[in-house]
């Protein structure tokens, strides 16, 4: 199998092989590419950018493919775990079975201004109106 340099361009053909796919299939991923206005297909852990380059005798459309490095995922949220969360920074929330819209911004805003775990909030939030729910519940309805 011929090894290809990140930056060279090449047919769908070579990036099916590259791929491992059917040349079918990466025309399917120009495609959809095209429909969500992008110009990269990735399969897997590869990413490909496109573009459209003069059709060969009247073929149709021919797209050039050259290997790009994949994004890399969003980065995970930094926490303090060293710090001890104060309850009265807490939000305001009267029922912690049923959020107001208002009670869901200020929980959100708290979360991303302070700089600790949602479990910690959950634990807190618990602790503050005496509930004897579980904070994992919790958890997973604030994350919702």
């Amino acid at each position: 199998m011929t090894e290809f340099s990140q930056n060279d361009s090449i047919d769908s053909k070579l990036a099916s092989k590259k791929l491992g796919i059917s040349v079918r299939h990466i025309r399917r991923l120009t495609k959809a590419a095209k429909q969500k206005g992008s110009n990269t297909i990735t399969h897997n852990d590869k990413c490909f950018l496109f573009e459209e380059v003069n059709g060969i005798g009247g073929r149709g459309l021919v797209y050039a493919y050259t290997q790009v490095a994949k994004n890399s995922a969003k980065p995970k949220r930094r926490v303090n775990n060293n710090v001890a969360l104060n309850p009265l920074e807490l939000p305001v929330i009267a029922d912690l079975n049923k959020f107001t819209t208002d009670e869901k911004q200020a929980l959100v805003s708290f979360y991303h201004t302070s700089k600790h775990p949602l479990s910690h909030i959950a634990q807190a939030l618990i602790m503050a109106h005496g509930s004897s729910g579980k904070a994992s519940s919790l958890e997973a309805k604030i994350k919702r």
